[in-house]
């Protein structure tokens, strides 16, 4: 199912998210985080806003963002906290905007 954004937070359609030597180490099991399993992995990526939760006022939905620091990027929908996307201009293309941060 479509997660349920909270207050505070966005739910992202995700364009793109890579994969970084920090994801393949929590794959693994050795890095810091250690999700509770099952989990979904992903930390990053470029998307577009899909639903906004209460209290969210500084983007719109359909606005395409980079984000990172987020849990659940390698899926078709995700969560984020709303102060950490970064609004994308459409000069930045889907696979820069995936890198950025």
């Amino acid at each position: 199912p479509k997660p349920e954004p909270k207050a505070g937070e966005v739910r992202i359609k995700t364009i793109m998210s890579p994969i970084h030597n920090h994801d393949v180490w929590t794959v693994r099991g050795s890095y810091g985080y250690k999700p509770t399993l099952p989990a979904i992995g992903g930390s990053e990526a470029v998307g577009i806003v899909d639903a906004l939760g209460e209290g969210v006022e500084h983007v719109q939905v359909g606005q395409r963002i980079a984000v990172a620091a987020v849990h659940g990027s390698w899926a078709e929908y995700f969560i984020a906290p709303a102060q950490g996307i970064i609004p994308l201009n459409n000069e930045i293309d889907d696979e820069t905007a995936a890198q950025l941060i």
